[in-house]
């Protein structure tokens, strides 16, 4: 009996088949295990994992050169450092990640309706995801941006009901409450807003009225009319506990002011620079200039620390509240001895920004003859003060210190034949 062509066929081709998967199946025993390089690595919320590199790294959109105003800087609790940027060409809001092995930072693109993004303040939740204060410029609101869990940003106003934000300072409390101080130039004031729930709730701090501040330290109604500044500039809020605490600039008397939240009430003061006997009433012009750059702090005591410029004198102060009563002291006079015992004034203090290192408290400013940058540091009874290595203008710097994380400075470098752009330094 003949076999049938069909069915013999058949079973070769299951035959042939078997001995193919057999073989296939040798072959994979033979490879080794393939490991995922991104099984090990938990990335931040701001980075994710490059198999390729394997590392976390952030997304990398914008050039460098695009990020060239209002530098604000954060530390992650990774010691991963954050950076928000104001790009004037296209008017966008930028975030960017320092990437230590590229040296370099790492860019993207937050918010680009309109022109946007110029002042931004940078503030982390608890989970190290970042949210943005900053200025709308094309509708004169205040606007905040922030990374939500899934890692998408999302954009809300914060104020709307005036041209507002054109100066401001974010600060988010161990509650995870975002605090906003702002500049209100409708109305000439200092307006704050506080996020619960996603809810802005906003009020005014300060309107000049100063009924509820002591006669010597009332800025005279007149002289406001005259001036017609108003208040908030250099305003800094930081967040003591859960109680804000706001330092800013009354752009008509001249002086540097303090205000504290208590219960459902602001507390304000005038730190320097306004002094009411000498008041003649004769010129807009204030007689003190001070405060009007400045920045806010708090050490590990709880104690509050404010460094600030003080245009009159050219000097850097730094203020301190043991007990509610400022305690002024000159971190930087501006002298300078030169090699043949010649003693030369500098205007210094400029742009301060303040950090505190355990106690000791470290400020980094402008010297105006030069315009570079010096770290002033409190040692035991005196201050002592480094150029540091930018190598030639520094505007706009930004410090941030955590203990076992870093030092790290951010400030824009300008000449007057380059164009300007942010650089990053860690400090030694």
């Amino acid at each position: 009996m003949s076999a049938d062509p069909a069915n013999t066929a058949w079973r070769w081709r299951w035959r042939w088949s078997a001995v193919i998967a057999l073989s296939l199946g040798a072959l994979a025993c033979d490879e080794p295990h393939r490991v995922d390089p991104c099984a090990d690595l938990t990335c931040s919320p701001v980075t994710n994992c490059d198999p390729g590199a394997k590392r976390c790294v952030a997304p990398d959109e914008v050039p460098e050169r695009r990020a060239e105003q209002s530098p604000s800087l954060a530390l992650s609790s990774k010691g991963e450092v954050y950076l928000a940027a104001y790009a004037k060409e296209g008017g966008d809001l930028l975030f960017g990640v320092w990437d230590p092995e590229d040296a370099r930072v790492r860019y993207q693109v937050v918010d680009s309706l309109g022109d946007v993004g110029r002042s931004p303040s940078l503030a982390l939740f608890a989970d190290d995801r970042p949210a943005i204060a900053y200025y709308d410029a094309s509708n004169h609101h205040a606007k905040f941006a922030y990374l939500d869990p899934e890692g998408r940003w999302r954009t809300e106003i914060i104020d709307a009901t005036a041209s507002v934000g054109a100066e401001l300072s974010l600060t988010i409390a161990t509650d995870d409450v975002a605090h906003v101080a702002y500049r209100d130039l409708s109305h000439r004031a200092l307006r704050y807003a506080k996020r619960q729930e996603g809810i802005w709730q906003i009020e005014f701090v300060d309107t000049g009225s100063d009924r509820s501040l002591p006669p010597a330290e009332q800025c005279p109604a007149e002289q406001r009319e005259r001036a017609r500044r108003g208040l908030g500039f250099g305003v800094r809020i930081v967040a003591q506990g859960s109680t804000p605490l706001i330092s800013y600039h009354d752009g008509d008397c001249g002086s540097l002011r303090l205000a504290r939240k208590s219960a459902s009430a602001w507390t304000v003061q005038v730190v320097d620079g306004w002094d009411r006997e000498t008041y003649r009433g004769a010129t807009p012009e204030p007689l003190t200039r001070v405060g009007r750059f400045s920045d806010l702090g708090v050490d590990l005591k709880g104690t509050v620390a404010v460094a600030y410029t003080d245009h009159t004198e050219g000097t850097l102060k730094v203020a301190r509240f043991p007990a509610g009563v400022p305690t002024i002291e000159v971190a930087d006079d501006g002298l300078r001895w030169q090699a043949n015992d010649v003693v030369i004034k500098h205007v210094v203090g400029q742009m301060p920004t303040l950090a505190f290192e355990g106690e000791t408290l470290v400020v980094i400013h402008q010297d105006a003859r030069h315009r570079h940058l010096v770290l002033s540091r409190r040692l035991s009874d005196r201050w002592r003060h480094t150029p540091l290595p930018f190598a030639t203008e520094g505007f706009n710097p930004d410090l941030v210190i955590a203990p076992g994380r870093g030092r790290y400075l951010a400030a824009v470098n300008r000449t007057a034949t380059a164009r300007p752009r942010i650089e990053v330094l860690a400090l030694p």
